[in-house]
């Protein structure tokens, strides 16, 4: 139990400290992208405003195109007067009909001339401004030097470098904070949950170790019920303390095996079980009762149903859910049982007529000592706690319970774990 718990808490509290990071370095790596952005647009402006007040001065900080160096790709002169050494950019000046007429590309070697040229007519065909090619950050002004447009490439390169340094490290600070929490939440998580452990375990020895005390009282009262019987004869008070007392051990069964199948951590011992045969079985056993109310059980016996669980358990279910079938069918009714199939589990699926439908949710009737209508289960005897036990033993062996109401009619729907799944 302790165990199970330990890692519901690990669990619980990784889940907080993963989304913890992921937003703590989500939100700082946004920061840094942004401010990154900001940081290669301003430098781009810097270098156009640095450029235009060159011409401002009369200082062509640009040089002309020869059809024959351009051809021949030789190298071009650069004043460089307003370079900065730390980023990498070429600029093109082109005329009006979108020709080349001034380069400048120093120190750029990750392109071409031609690559320069092709690049600036392919913005000025677009009639853009500034924006994004590729690895560079491009925008265009208007120079005294022509009548066209010069366009600044700026390669951002190295800025997005920084970026996938700061990510990549960021993102092995998240992994390595995250190891160390889980270490720190394994060692502390034993502590954490130990009086949450003791109580549970508590309260089950409590209602185990209740449980048998209650069994020999109520077995020693009825047995002096009986025996009271044979020397007086029956009467109407011998009746009803056998059967209270009945009721009682019905009960205390029924706590009994609930406290053992809802809090039992531990990994149950799964067998292949006949579904089919478990069914026959409690069928028989509860003919008689239904037909003494007029109420008929319509079950055609199915082929071999094999499930994964425990005999034992799954024949009190079956029984639990006829006994409440029978209880609450009004007379000249009947009880449908049907067994199908589906690709991963078998389906019990019994069904009664009921003079008025629970006024609840369905789900509600799986809730311990629950009763939609007191007076009614006074009347047939319910102890509260049958269709919890029913719910807590099908989870216990990875099965499904659940309850619908038709017309006239409800339906409790038992979903097995197939064998071989």
């Amino acid at each position: 139990m302790i165990k199970i718990l330990q890692r519901k808490f690990i669990l619980t509290a990784m889940i907080a400290i993963t989304v913890l990071l992921v937003v703590l370095l989500g939100v700082i790596n946004v920061f840094n992208i942004v401010s990154v952005s900001n940081n290669i647009d301003s430098t781009l402006k810097e270098i156009v405003n640095s450029a235009q007040m060159m011409g401002s001065m009369g200082r062509n900080p640009f040089f002309s195109i020869s059809d024959d160096n351009f051809d021949n790709g030789d190298s071009l002169e650069n004043s460089g007067d307003y370079v900065d050494d730390s980023v990498t950019y070429f600029s093109v000046t082109l005329d009006e009909e979108g020709n080349a007429i001034l380069l400048s590309m120093d120190g750029v070697s990750s392109v071409s001339q031609e690559q320069a040229v092709a690049m600036a007519q392919d913005v000025f065909e677009n009639k853009s401004v500034s924006g994004t090619d590729g690895e560079y950050r491009y925008m265009g002004y208007t120079t005294i030097f022509s009548s066209g447009i010069t366009y600044v490439f700026m390669d951002t390169g190295p800025f997005k470098d920084g970026v996938l340094r700061v990510v990549l490290l960021s993102a092995l600070a998240g992994i390595g904070c995250w190891g160390l929490m889980l270490l720190f939440v394994s060692i502390l998580s034993k502590k954490a949950i130990r009086p949450i452990a003791i109580n549970m375990e508590r309260q089950k020895n409590f209602v185990t170790d209740a449980g048998h005390e209650i069994k020999t009282p109520i077995a020693i009262i009825q047995a002096n019920a009986e025996a009271l019987e044979l020397f007086n004869g029956e009467n109407k008070w011998t009746k009803n303390i056998k059967e209270q007392t009945g009721r009682l051990s019905a009960l205390m069964t029924n706590l009994l095996t609930l406290s053992k199948a809802s809090e039992n951590y531990e990994k149950p011992v799964m067998y292949d079980v006949d579904l089919a045969e478990v069914v026959d079985k409690n069928v028989e056993m509860f003919k008689e009762p239904a037909a003494l109310k007029g109420v008929m059980i319509n079950y055609d016996n199915a082929c071999p149903c094999m499930v994964k669980g425990d005999k034992d358990q799954f024949a009190r279910v079956v029984s639990l859910l006829l006994d409440n079938a029978v209880k609450y069918a009004p007379g000249m009714s009947e009880i449908d049982i049907n067994i199908s199939d589906t690709s991963k589990n078998m389906i019990l699926r019994i069904s009664n007529d009921c003079e008025e439908l629970p006024a609840c949710e369905p789900e509600r009737l799986f809730d311990r000592f629950f009763r939609p209508d007191s007076s009614h289960n006074s009347e047939t005897g319910g102890t509260g706690i049958g269709l919890a036990t029913v719910r807590a033993i099908m989870e216990q062996y990875k099965g499904n319970a659940s309850c619908a109401y038709e017309e006239g009619r409800i339906s409790f729907i038992m979903a097995f774990l197939k064998a071989g799944k």
